[in-house]
């Protein structure tokens, strides 16, 4: 009968997130790589944190109204700003009419590790969400409550994030959630939305 060789599985993590992987069958005192060495299988492309030089907890904010009815989040940067500061979470706490008005966060959001997330933004009327200068979520328009998600790899630390809504009439509403393997579905928290103080 044919004996058997105990087989040993070496397994490296980079920090390119390349994972590789070399077999090592023992003869006597002399390993043989077997023909799988070096063999490197990717776990996956994540978009690289920003480093800031003084984070401070908060998400700036701008504050707009406008008379005749938005029919785009891409109009909104042309309107006057009404106010500015810095809120705690992205909602629509800070709107001082129930019509007719618009939001724009720009920040910073924390990631807590290297993983795929699910974004989400349920809006009435219409919203937009940029992560990194990248748009992944358009929602945009006049309608009724929608929420539209996209799932975005992010590595651990601060990435830009954006976030613009308008509200023309009746009913209105803003909520930006995420969740990932670690995290169950959840409005972005406090905890980890931030702004680089000059």
């Amino acid at each position: 009968m044919r004996k058997m060789r105990k087989l040993t599985i070496a397994v490296a993590l980079f920090a390119t997130n390349a994972l590789v992987m070399n077999a090592y069958a023992n003869s006597g005192n002399e390993p043989i790589v077997s023909p799988i060495k070096g063999s490197i299988y990717k776990i996956g492309d994540f978009l690289p944190a920003t480093n800031l030089n003084n984070p401070q907890q908060g998400i700036p904010y701008k504050y707009y109204q406008f008379k005749d009815e938005l029919t785009s989040v891409d109009s909104i940067a042309k309107l006057a700003t009404v106010s500015s500061g810095i809120a705690s979470i992205i909602d629509l706490t800070k709107t001082t009419r129930e019509e007719n008005y618009a939001f724009i966060f720009e920040g910073y959001v924390k990631v807590p590790s290297n993983d795929s997330y699910v974004f989400s933004i349920n809006s009435d009327d219409g919203s937009k969400l940029v992560i990194d200068d990248k748009v992944e979520i358009l929602n945009d328009g006049y309608h009724a409550e929608e929420e539209v998600e996209k799932e975005v790899k992010l590595a651990a630390g601060f990435h830009k994030i954006k976030v613009f809504f308008w509200q023309g009439g009746a009913e209105y509403a803003l909520s930006v959630s995420w969740k990932s393997n670690s995290i169950p579905k959840t409005s972005l928290p406090a905890s980890v939305l931030f702004y680089d103080k000059k």
